[in-house]
């Protein structure tokens, strides 16, 4: 039987890159060219261990409002337009995060990386959109 090897031992060959900028946003890049795709994901330190007695739920809540539509986009538009091109959306929280991301062909790595930005900063937030979500989680956790 082959010896384990022990978690300090091992050191793959991965060349991942690490940039920080000045706003306290880390971009890790781990470039493959074996395929035509790329995987484009943000994480976000916040996750239900973040929340308090009155706001549980309210990560995955978020995590939900952010497919609700922007500035620029209508609700549900963001996952239309990456599956139009070919790709797919999707997005998780747990306690320490959560994360959103897009699979889709490399020639459209800046369009994910431009409708992030969108909804990161020109989210829509609305009172119907906050009722209908908070009932789909709240359906969920039951």
């Amino acid at each position: 039987m082959e010896k384990l090897l022990k978690p300090e031992a091992w050191h793959p060959e991965i060349d991942i890159k690490e940039y920080r900028f000045d706003n306290g946003l880390t971009l890790l890049v781990l470039p493959e060219h074996r395929l035509p795709i790329v995987s484009f994901q943000v994480h976000y330190a916040v996750g239900s261990r973040n929340e308090r007695l009155g706001i549980t739920g309210i990560s995955h809540l978020f995590e939900h409002m952010m497919f609700r539509g922007s500035k620029e986009l209508g609700p549900e538009e963001f996952s239309q337009v990456i599956q139009a091109k070919g790709g797919e959306v999707n997005a998780f929280t747990t306690s320490d995060n959560t994360s959103y991301y897009e699979n889709l062909p490399a020639a459209h790595l800046e369009l994910a990386v431009r409708l992030e930005a969108e909804r990161l900063v020109q989210l829509r937030l609305t009172q119907d959109n906050f009722a209908t979500e908070r009932e789909v989680v709240r359906r969920h956790l039951l």
